[in-house]
């Protein structure tokens, strides 16, 4: 169990040997093409910057005729929060699996 290799995506453990192993042997080349694009859009999305881009607002009220539109804009542009994915580190993993066994174990 504890050679397994573990994914996290928030809160849900995805072990991928363990799925493949119950699936038909038709449908496995059809799950390891599900789980690579799984993995890619994981590390893509992982790739993003954590902040939005600062924007230098005084450039934008200088040619904007009406200031008061960019000031709508700017108090938007504040507001908008980037919900991330908190995923785990392979230490905090570590330190699960004997709960994870344990539960498992229960099953």
């Amino acid at each position: 169990w504890y050679q397994r290799r573990v994914r996290v995506a928030g809160r849900k453990v995805f072990d991928f040997i363990k799925i493949t192993g119950k699936l038909p042997k038709a449908v496995r080349a059809d799950f390891g093409g599900l789980r690579s694009k799984y993995e890619s859009s994981n590390a893509s999305i992982a790739a993003l910057p954590s902040a939005l881009e600062s924007i230098d607002w005084s450039f934008y009220s200088s040619r904007v005729g009406n200031p008061a539109l960019v000031e709508d804009f700017k108090a938007k542009y504040a507001a908008v929060t980037i919900p991330r994915q908190k995923t785990q580190s392979l230490l905090q993993l570590e330190l699960l699996k004997p709960a994870l066994r344990q539960k498992w174990l229960n099953i």
